[in-house]
C-alpha cells in the first residue's frame, strides 16, 4: 500500500514539472520555440564554411609545428598534412560555389528589379498618355 501512494505521489510530482514543457504556449510547445530560436541564430553555411576553413588552416599549422619539435614522424606528418589539405581544398571549393552562386542571385535579383521598374514605368507613361487623351477630348 505504501508503494502504491509513493508511486503515485513521484508520478503526479514528475507530471506537474514536465508539464510546462508539453503544454502549448501560444502555438508552439517550449521545444519547437527553442529549436527555432536556435536556427534563426545559427549561422548561414558560408560562415560555417569560412570558419571550417579556418581551423583546418590552424591544424596544418599546428601539425607542421608538432613535426618541426619531433612529435610526429614524417609518415605521419604527410599522412595528416595530405588529409588535412584534402579537406581544406573541398571547403574552399564549396565555398567558391557558394559564393559564386550568391554573386549570381544577387545579379538576377537586380536584373529582376530593372524589369520591374521599366515594366512600372512603361505602365506609368501608358497611363499619362490616357488621361492626356481625355483631356484633350474634352476640349475638343
Amino acid at each position: 500500500m505504501e508503494y502504491i501512494l509513493i508511486t503515485l505521489i513521484v508520478l503526479g510530482i514528475t507530471i506537474f514539472i514536465c508539464y510546462p514543457f508539453f503544454t502549448k504556449t501560444g502555438s508552439e510547445n517550449l521545444f519547437e520555440e527553442d529549436k527555432k530560436n536556435y536556427t534563426e541564430k545559427r549561422k548561414s553555411d558560408l560562415q560555417l564554411l569560412e570558419e571550417n576553413k579556418l581551423e583546418l588552416y590552424s591544424a596544418i599549422k599546428e601539425i607542421e609545428f608538432d613535426h618541426g619539435l619531433g612529435k610526429l614522424t614524417d609518415e605521419d606528418y604527410k599522412e595528416l598534412r595530405e588529409s588535412y589539405i584534402y579537406e581544406a581544398a573541398k571547403v574552399v571549393r564549396k565555398i567558391e560555389e557558394l559564393s559564386h552562386k550568391n554573386k549570381l542571385s544577387i545579379e538576377d535579383k537586380i536584373e529582376q528589379e530593372i524589369r520591374n521598374s521599366k515594366n512600372s514605368s512603361s505602365q506609368i507613361e501608358d497611363g499619362i498618355e490616357q488621361e492626356i487623351k481625355k483631356h484633350r477630348n474634352k476640349k475638343d
